[in-house]
């Protein structure tokens, strides 16, 4: 008898993946809601941003391989309001992300480029693509004619 009570208050075996994976989808549905939720945050606060100053970083920051992918990302969010940018000294920062990030700042007025080995290269696609620029430091750059 009790094999009976057991059996017929379970759901059948349809029924019981049918119920989760409403359940399932909420859950997705919500996540995907939480994350487009935190992107907007992200972008109120990073269009308040108008200074970033990479230069204070100790050195092994400064000259980490990962400063280049990092920088990307946070210019790509903060192009909009980024005034200022010094990467005095940070030898991480490649020259071919700062000739790509290059167009994505057009309102920069500050930019420090001390060491960090760069080119005319780079100088060349920042004059171009950053026309408010007041402020460039190249100091230390030995491959810059």
């Amino acid at each position: 008898m009790a094999r009976a009570l057991a059996a017929a208050a379970a759901p059948p075996a349809d029924a019981a993946s049918a119920a989760s994976t409403p359940a399932r989808r909420n859950t997705a549905l919500t996540r995907s809601s939480s994350s487009a939720g935190a992107s907007e945050k992200l972008n109120a606060y990073a269009q308040l941003v108008q200074c970033l100053d990479l230069a204070s970083m100790d050195e092994q920051h400064r000259c980490s391989p990962e400063l280049s992918r990092q920088l990307t990302r946070a210019v790509t969010y903060l192009h909009a309001s980024l005034r200022d940018l010094d990467l005095g000294f940070c030898k991480g920062a490649r020259n071919y992300d700062l000739q790509r990030i290059a167009p994505l700042m057009p309102n920069l007025t500050h930019l420090n480029l001390a060491s960090g080995g760069r080119t005319d290269i780079v100088i060349s696609k920042i004059a171009k693509h950053c026309p408010r620029l007041v402020k460039l430091s190249i100091a230390w750059n030995s491959s810059v004619s």
